[in-house]
């Protein structure tokens, strides 16, 4: 299954905004095993992806995900409130 950026421009086109959710290469290969990945199949799905650098200049809003969980749940939360409000792209 293709990711957001590595999918067509028109499924972009689409979307209202982009949130892109950041964590280390570390981090991430330990998260893919952790789901059952072996470290060979992690690192070539991440190797498959866009470098994390090109998804962040893509994004609309960015999620720091390398500290802790309620760190991240607070920019999360942040983010839902900056968008409540606003109407879609139609």
């Amino acid at each position: 299954m293709p990711l957001l950026f590595e999918s067509t421009k028109k499924f972009l086109s689409l979307l209202d905004f982009v949130v892109v959710v950041k964590a280390t290469k570390s981090q991430q290969l330990e998260r893919l095993e952790k789901r059952g990945l072996n470290r060979k199949n992690a690192l070539q799905r991440m190797a498959s992806q866009l470098p994390t650098t090109q998804k962040l200049r893509k994004a609309d809003f960015v999620i720091d995900n390398t500290k802790s969980l309620s760190f991240a749940k607070k920019q999360v939360k942040k983010i839902f409130g900056l968008l409540a409000g606003k109407g879609s792209k139609q």
